[in-house]
């Protein structure tokens, strides 16, 4: 029976008593509920865990179209980011049917396009915000100088600008 103490060497431990390399079952029926750094049985290294985050943002945004979930990925790009995660972390080739490696790109796949909407939205907010101050402005503008000035006054200085010379000089 396997000892599920706590630390790498205990992992590394229990990691070495499975003879196949792809025997790790997956904790939970849906890939989103798995989760690879709480599975000691797959033997990461603290150096796995600390390098992991670092490079799976990259995979994902380097090889997917960010406009698609994971799920709907071409598989050989699929494949590509999984074995890129497998030779930088050799403990994810223990996971069966690569579950810990389409596990972490699957969230971070997820996690990046929410955030990237969110972006998007708060910009185009942003965007219909200063609209509608320039559009106040504007207004504001309008009615101070449409009152004060003649048609004739800003037709000179509209001439004035265009041409960079009075009207009287022609």
């Amino acid at each position: 029976m396997l000892d599920l103490g706590n630390g790498p060497a205990a992992a590394a431990a229990a990691a070495a008593e499975i003879g196949d390399a792809r025997s790790i079952p997956m904790p939970g029926k849906k890939l989103a509920g798995a989760k690879p750094y709480d599975c000691v049985l797959l033997g990461l290294t603290d150096q796995d865990v600390v390098l992991l985050p670092k490079i799976v943002p990259s995979a994902v945004s380097s090889t997917f179209d960010m406009n698609r979930t994971f799920e709907q990925q071409d598989p050989k790009l699929q494949a590509r980011a999984i074995l890129h995660l497998e030779r930088q972390a050799p403990a994810l080739r223990r996971a069966e049917k690569h579950w810990a490696a389409r596990s972490l790109l699957a969230s971070t796949s997820h996690n990046l396009r929410a955030t990237a909407k969110k972006t998007q939205k708060r910009r185009a907010l942003a965007a219909l915000k200063a609209e509608d101050e320039r559009a106040e402005r504007r207004k504001a503008i309008n009615n101070d100088v449409g009152e004060s000035a003649s048609a004739a006054d800003t037709d000179d200085l509209a001439f004035y600008l265009l041409y960079k010379c009075p009207r009287t000089s022609l």
